[in-house]
């Protein structure tokens, strides 16, 4: 096979992006590992999909993303992406549709990351929930919908509704057996199995009115809920987002000689994605 040849070859991509993790490793004094997330993981390639990358670190870089025009290489600190997985077990506010739904480790120096990215990998693969796992989500959900009878005006209800709206889908797709796998496709399952509740659920989404909205969602609530002991029943419960702006670290900046490797490395991943298709 020659050059060129290998340039086409389907598997020069996860060739090149291999060699980005040597690079990565020799840039970053602290480097901990790479993710690449999105489409191209789950074989969901659109055209002109990006390659999309996580390079961890210990400590913030600045800049904190390089964007080319095939490559989005984000540099994000080990605290952050953990922060991140804390969120989105306890799921305080909203499932975050993006990373963790489809993410493959390249390379990890890190027992830490390894051990997450097999929790994330179990989170989002078909597999039997276990009660503990129920009671989160049943949690979560009646907080989620909780929060739609403090609504103040009619923007902050669409936003909280569709907050609730995306937490809902998070449970159902999970008590159904389905793989989350984003909003979208979940929205998409939902409408195809849910028969007359998808059009409440239409009706929670469309609706101004804060009443009709409440009454929905814990109907939807209800419904969902009922084979697993009903919606959760307790007093108040608040929860820490793990955040102080005090203890915001300061982001280092990439050497010269780190920027030089980083765009080198991606313009060789711009060509390789660009033939590839």
């Amino acid at each position: 096979m020659d050059e060129n040849d290998s340039m086409t070859d389907p598997t020069a991509l996860g060739a090149v992006i291999k060699s980005a993790a040597e690079v990565f490793g020799h840039v970053f004094h602290d480097y901990l590992g790479l993710l690449q997330y999105g489409g191209r993981v789950d074989g969901r390639v659109a055209p002109r999909s990006d390659v999309d990358l996580v390079v961890v670190t210990s400590a913030s870089y600045s800049p904190p993303r390089i964007h080319t025009s095939r490559v989005d290489l984000n540099i994000v600190s080990w605290p952050a992406i953990n922060a991140l997985h804390r969120r989105l077990l306890i799921n305080e506010e909203r499932p975050w549709d993006g990373l963790f739904a489809s993410v493959r480790v390249i390379d990890s120096r890190s027992p830490d990351l390894d051990l997450l990215m097999r929790s994330v990998s179990q989170a989002f693969t078909l597999r039997p929930i276990v009660n503990e796992e129920v009671d989160g989500l049943r949690f979560a959900l009646s907080r989620a919908i909780d929060d739609v009878a403090g609504a103040s005006d009619s923007i902050e209800l669409k936003i909280i509704v569709s907050q609730a709206m995306d937490v809902f889908l998070f449970c159902w797709s999970l008590l159904a057996h389905h793989r989350w796998s984003g909003l979208r496709n979940s929205w998409r399952t939902f409408r195809s199995e849910a028969g007359p509740y998808q059009d409440l659920a239409v009706e929670v989404i469309e609706t101004v009115d804060r009443g009709i909205a409440l009454a929905n969602l814990q109907t939807l609530e209800e419904w969902l809920l009922l084979p697993f002991g009903g919606p959760w029943r307790s007093g108040a419960i608040y929860l820490s987002s793990g955040f102080r702006s005090s203890q915001a670290a300061s982001r280092a900046p990439v050497s010269d000689y780190g920027m030089s490797r980083i765009l080198a490395i991606c313009s060789q991943l711009d060509a390789v994605a660009e033939l590839s298709e």
